[in-house]
């Protein structure tokens, strides 16, 4: 058995792009590559894309000729180079992870299925729209999207071309024979009811997993503090910095103005940097972070994790912070509902007044934080461990490649 798996980065969401799947799959004695678009660790296993230079000036070209022209995920030629690739023609089964934005064309799909055994993993609902990641309210998708009434955000369209792209997509898919996975029930719902790929016959609900042993409650907190220059009394909150929208840094933006507690406060962000107002809360901003002993200090030197996501598909930060005894603060309409357990384990919000009054009454309640910590490492010991979402990933090949064995 020889593996590849693609996706658009190596190290950024390693924990679920294939990344830390092939370095577990080498290390088990099966030969596994990845081709990204976009190479950032020195893994002699991850394969770049060649020419940077060219690869870049042909990404901007194309997503330009896109934009101008409403059309989105069609004209990248980086997909067809992976398909040539010596290391994709002697693999025996392709894992494929998040390709469709500038690494592959929805027009390699069919081809793509057809060369290899094909896994894919759908880590948000941007396949069965025609244009949007998150259709919130909107239920269009189930019927072809027709005149969208939203174009703008990421991957934005000038004209409403919409339902031509989503018609592409049904087309491209009509044309797969391919093994879809998903990590939540939520996503579940869209890949059964999707017209673009409820022909599928082989559609697997796999959770996401994270290393329980590195992620706990037992770190020591004071360590962790001293190491991110952290007042030892200073209650910390903790979230991801993103410029993105749905990420909700808005929601944390209009509580901190308002937040008035009796304890000092540190803001503490993973992520992008510049996008917090501090107001007259020290900040304490890490960036991306790769290493999972490093991400494990920066949950254990919190006492509160936010993640007030507009959209969301799974959530692995959440869970992380679940496994390291931290209580999370969530919105309600997102996988995180679910993968949380909310209410009873994530605290769910519905609006901003909800979500200020969550994150006050949690600074001031060290008992409720204590009883949701708890619950959060059991849930997270039960539900998703990196060993079983290994163990079942590992499953699902061994029975593609038997499925695939058995027609030739």
């Amino acid at each position: 058995m020889k593996i590849v798996q693609i996706n658009q980065s190596d190290l950024q969401g390693r924990r679920f792009n294939g990344y830390d799947l092939q370095l577990e799959l080498n290390a088990r004695g099966i030969p596994t590559k990845q081709f990204v678009l976009r190479k950032t660790s020195n893994n002699p296993n991850v394969i770049e894309i060649p020419g940077d230079g060219i690869r870049t000036a042909i990404n901007n070209y194309v997503n330009m000729f896109e934009y101008n022209n409403s059309i989105r995920s069609l004209l990248s030629p980086f997909g067809w180079a992976v398909m040539k690739h010596p290391e994709f023609i002697k693999s025996s089964l392709v894992h494929a992870h998040l390709i469709y934005n500038s690494l592959f064309s929805f027009a390699c799909y069919p081809t793509l299925s057809q060369l290899k055994p094909t896994v894919m993993t759908i880590h948000d609902p941007y396949v069965w729209t025609g244009r949007c990641i998150y259709p919130f309210e909107c239920e269009k998708w189930k019927e072809g999207c027709h005149n969208c009434s939203s174009l703008g955000g990421l991957y934005p369209l000038q004209e409403d071309n919409s339902h031509y792209l989503w018609q592409l997509k049904k087309t491209a898919f009509s044309q797969c024979e391919l093994d879809l996975v998903v990590a939540t029930d939520w996503m579940m719902q869209f890949a059964i009811n999707s017209p673009i790929t409820s022909h599928l016959k082989n559609v697997h609900l796999i959770p996401f997993g994270i290393n329980t042993d590195v992620f706990h409650a037992r770190r020591d907190k004071q360590g962790a503090r001293r190491k991110l220059g952290i007042r030892l009394n200073s209650f910390v909150i903790l979230f991801r910095d993103s410029y993105f929208p749905l990420k909700g840094l808005d929601l944390i933006n209009s509580m901190l103005k308002t937040l008035k507690v009796d304890t000092h406060i540190t803001l503490l962000t993973v992520g992008e940097k510049g996008s917090v107002k501090k107001n007259s809360y020290k900040l304490v901003e890490r960036g991306w972070i790769y290493d999972e002993e490093e991400m494990a200090d920066v949950y254990a030197a919190a006492d509160l994790f936010l993640m007030p996501s507009r959209g969301e598909a799974f959530g692995l930060m959440a869970i992380e912070a679940m496994a390291s005894g931290i209580p999370v603060v969530i919105m309600e309409g997102t996988a995180l509902t679910s993968v949380t357990d909310a209410p009873a384990c994530g605290v769910l919000c519905r609006d901003q007044n909800e979500f200020n009054a969550s994150v006050k009454r949690l600074i001031n309640s060290p008992e409720e934080r204590q009883t949701r910590g708890e619950l959060g490492r059991k849930l997270a010991e039960t539900n998703y461990r990196v060993e079983d979402h290994f163990r079942r990933i590992f499953e699902l090949y061994e029975d593609v490649l038997k499925r695939r064995k058995r027609r030739e």
